[in-house]
Formats: structure tokens, C-alpha cells, sequence
């Protein structure tokens, strides 16, 4: 196993830390595995998008098992909210998804997204808006993936959100197109296509910059994970993580002020990931992309716990979601088929110290 340590410049004197003090350890708070909760099974990657509620402090779960639903979750406890564990309402507009993902937005406001493509019984494209976890939703775009106005003849792998009332821009990727769909408002309820962004490879894994002028993108299991201008001009000089050292798929970027951030949950590892080990969350500054500055004490997979390694569940869509709360020091990892799970951190100045591998 690799080992991480902390080099940590010390009144000029470098002194070196292990990976099981200090910065590089993500602590656990709870993990709930799949199949403990009926709408996180350990099979069929049917619980792929994870946002957090900063207006409630709740997790939000987008699950289309036992009822296509979008799962309130206590995010001290990793529990299921009681009395009142669902956001209310049907989606029943369609897509060969009912749901897939979730979104929230800077004023509290919950966007929920199917998956909807041309071929199918179900080809339409819908995003949802919940003016609060208490709201039943409504339709904020629809569009039959069979039309030709459609943006893309497959909608709803990726999703983000950013902004809030008129100002809110959502982003949707699609498996298979080297472009992800910038939706825009007039009103703060209803949202019209605007442009596609050109990200060079498979859009499913998608997250706005938290200062809103780029959206990042990562090559599902592979490469980097690059920021593109939302104007189309391309990629933005400086801002690339990675290649890092853990081959992820869904993540999140966070930005303090002075540095950014990006949490990684494992990737897409195809047919033969059953059974496997050892597959951790990671966090990596931008300012040293090429190395893991925080990893979770044990790993993600089902079963896996601080007593020893679990075993994974095929994850092969390279579903799942990550959420950086800077705030409260934690982040938070859906990882399809095999868990979901809290954990804190502590960051420090990432210009005092370096972290390497080996």
C-alpha cells in the first residue's frame, strides 16, 4: 500500500509526519453501507446523486429503489429523516430514470434530474424544482430527447447547480457526448437550454467552480479534471487536477478563498470490481494536483470499516457523488452500490507543507 506523508516546514526545518497523524487522514463520522437502507441496494446503480442542503444541514439522496424518491438523510447521523423521509411529490414525467441526480442551489432551492434518452419508452427529459424540502415539485425544463430541438439524444448522467433565483445556471451531462448543456433562467423557475460546453470526453462527471464563471469536468476513471469557461472559449489556463492517485469518477470542488479543492470517490472499475479492496475517497489541493493531500482511514466499499477492508460491489457507470461542506470541515461520499458516508478533515495552510507519495 502506498504510503502518504506530510512534510511540514517548521521554522525552515522540514519534518516529515505519516499518513495516520495530522492533515492526511479523513476521519470517519458514520458509513452506512448498501442494502442497510432499502433505497441504497448493493447492486443495479440505482442511487447515483448526493447533494447537501446548506439551509438544513440535511443529505439529500437521489434513489430510484423501492420508489423513485429523493431521500432526506440527518448528516450527523447518516440516519434517514424521521418523521418525514422523502421530499414530497411524484416524478412521474417520464425518463427511462424516474430520477438520477440532485442539485441544490445557493438559496435553498432543490433541482432534481431523470435520465432520459432517444429509443426508449420513457425519452423525456425532465429537470424538477422543489422550492424547499417541504414542496412538492414542479417542472422547471422538459424536453422529449426524440425532438429536435434537443440538446443531446441522452440527458441526465451529469448535474450541477449553481447561483440562486434568476442567476442560477444548471449544467447536465450526458453519457457519451463530449459536450455538457448549460440551462439558464429568466424567472428563477423555469429554465430554457442556453449552450453546450465542450469538454473533450464523456460529460457524466460534472461540477461548477464555486466561483461560477467554469465548470469542471473529469474523464470517468481516468486523467485530469479540468475547468472549462462557461463562454465556451475552452479550457482555463491553471486549472487542472491531477492525474492523481486514485483513478475516480464523481467528485466536488470547493474553494476557500485561497485554494481549491476536489474530493474524489472511486471511479468506474467495469466488470471484475466485485470483490475488491480497499477503494478510498480522496481529497487533493490544486495548488499540488498530483498527489493525494487527504485520504478516508479505510475504505468506501461494502463492508469496509476501521476494523479491516471490505469488499466491492460492481460499480459500473462510474456512478455515485461527492460533497466538499468547508464550512464544517467534512465530506461527504456516495459511492454507488457500496456505501455512503461522513467524514471530517482539518485544512491547515496548504503553502506550509507538501505532501508527496511513494
Amino acid at each position: 500500500m502506498r504510503k502518504i506523508c506530510i512534510m511540514l516546514a517548521i521554522g525552515g526545518t522540514l519534518v516529515v509526519a505519516g499518513a495516520s497523524h495530522g492533515q492526511s487522514v479523513l476521519t470517519n463520522v458514520w458509513k452506512v453501507d448498501g442494502e442497510a437502507d432499502t433505497f441504497f441496494p448493493a447492486s443495479g446503480d440505482t442511487a447515483r446523486g448526493m447533494a447537501l442542503n446548506p439551509f438544513t444541514g440535511n443529505l439529500l439522496i437521489a434513489s430510484r429503489s423501492e420508489g423513485a424518491a429523493v431521500r432526506r438523510i440527518d448528516a450527523d447521523t447518516g440516519d434517514l429523516l424521521d418523521p418525514d423521509p422523502v421530499l414530497p411529490g411524484d416524478y412521474d414525467q417520464g425518463g427511462l430514470f424516474p430520477v438520477n441526480k440532485v442539485g441544490v442551489a445557493d438559496d435553498g432551492v432543490i433541482y432534481v434530474a431523470n435520465l432520459a434518452l432517444t429509443a426508449t419508452g420513457d425519452p423525456n427529459f425532465v429537470i424538477y424544482r422543489h422550492a424547499d424540502e417541504a414542496t412538492a415539485p414542479t417542472v422547471a425544463y422538459t424536453i422529449d430527447t426524440n425532438d429536435a430541438q434537443a440538446p443531446f439524444t441522452r440527458l441526465g448522467d451529469g448535474f450541477a447547480v449553481h447561483g440562486s433565483g434568476v442567476d442560477t445556471l444548471i449544467a447536465v451531462g450526458a453519457a457519451g457526448s463530449t459536450d455538457a448543456f448549460l440551462f439558464t433562467t429568466t424567472d428563477g423557475e423555469t429554465f430554457t437550454f442556453d449552450s453546450a460546453i465542450d469538454v473533450g470526453a464523456d460529460s457524466r462527471n460534472i461540477k461548477f467552480d464555486p466561483e461560477g464563471d467554469a465548470l469542471w469536468h473529469r474523464v470517468s476513471g481516468g486523467g485530469d479534471t479540468t475547468a472549462y469557461a462557461l463562454d465556451g472559449s475552452g479550457a482555463v489556463s491553471g486549472m487542472v487536477f491531477g492525474p492523481v492517485a486514485i483513478t475516480t469518477g464523481a467528485f466536488d470542488v470547493a474553494y476557500d478563498g485561497n485554494e481549491r479543492f476536489h474530493a474524489g470517490v472511486p471511479g468506474n472499475f467495469g466488470s471484475g470490481n466485485s470483490g475488491q479492496e480497499d477503494h478510498f475517497g480522496d481529497i487533493i489541493a490544486l495548488s499540488d494536483p498530483d498527489v493525494v493531500a487527504f485520504r478516508t482511514e479505510f475504505g468506501l466499499e461494502h463492508g469496509a470499516d476501521s476494523d479491516g477492508p471490505g469488499s466491492s460491489s460492481d460499480n459500473l457507470n462510474a456512478a455515485g457523488d461527492a460533497v466538499i461542506d468547508l464550512d464544517n470541515g467534512r465530506v461527504y461520499f456516495n459511492y454507488t452500490n457500496n456505501s455512503y458516508s461522513a467524514w471530517e478533515f482539518e485544512i491547515t495552510s496548504v503553502g506550509d507543507w507538501t505532501i508527496y507519495t511513494h
